[in-house]
């Protein structure tokens, strides 16, 4: 990717401006839920209000709120919360993914979101009509945006043929070692994939027991 340098998550939540948590005053004063209205009795101490408590009477107003907040620096907050650097630089998202790999945030007002689409369109800017979203990294839940880039369908396909034209069936041996060496960690299944030569949906599949079920 060429041009100029993306900026940090941290970088547009300044530029932004933007408060993912709502501002709580502590203390005895009347407040109302932000979703149902209704009258707030219980205290909030300053620690509280700080982290953005007090705001919603319940769990279900509370995510409800969250869910219909589509705001740049409240999509890319919750980008944040489910992610984490792996050791080849990637920003892998560690929440659902599609089959092959892809991470997935939603619902948010009712739309699904590809992770990495949404991070490139957050972090770098929009995504030009008919274009693909491509990883240098070859690594589908990183969303790190040096790692993006935009190209057609036809170059993402050769680009996908191309990364994986060594990538091979693992013996059942080879499988075993794979669960064994399974730690949850960030970066633990591209590392593996890495090793192996396959895929990493490949390693995926494998730790969701999705593939080799029959095998012990």
């Amino acid at each position: 990717m060429t041009g100029r340098t993306p900026p940090t998550v941290g970088a547009v939540l300044r530029r932004e401006k933007v408060e993912l948590r709502g501002q709580v005053t502590p203390g005895r004063a009347e407040r109302h839920c932000e979703v149902c209205g209704r009258t707030l009795t219980r205290d909030v101490t300053p620690a509280k209000a700080a982290r953005g408590e007090g705001r919603f009477c319940s769990v279900t107003c509370s995510g409800i709120a969250r869910r219909a907040d589509d705001s740049p620096a409240a999509l890319l907050g919750r980008l944040q919360l489910r992610s984490g650097r792996t050791p080849g630089g990637c920003l892998e998202w560690t929440g659902p993914r599609k089959p092959d790999g892809y991470g997935v945030l939603g619902k948010i007002n009712n739309r699904t979101y590809s992770v990495h689409r949404l991070g490139y369109t957050l972090l770098v800017g929009p995504i030009p009509p008919g274009k693909c979203v491509l990883h240098h990294c070859d690594n589908p839940p990183c969303w790190e945006p040096e790692h993006l880039f935009t190209g057609t369908k036809r170059l993402n396909n050769l680009d996908r043929d191309s990364k994986r034209r060594n990538f091979r069936v693992l013996a059942d041996d080879e499988v075993r070692a794979v669960r064994a060496r399974l730690t949850g960690r960030y970066g633990n299944q591209t590392a593996l994939a890495a090793e192996y030569g396959v895929a990493l949906q490949t390693i995926n599949a494998i730790a969701r027991n999705r593939s080799w079920r029959g095998l012990k």
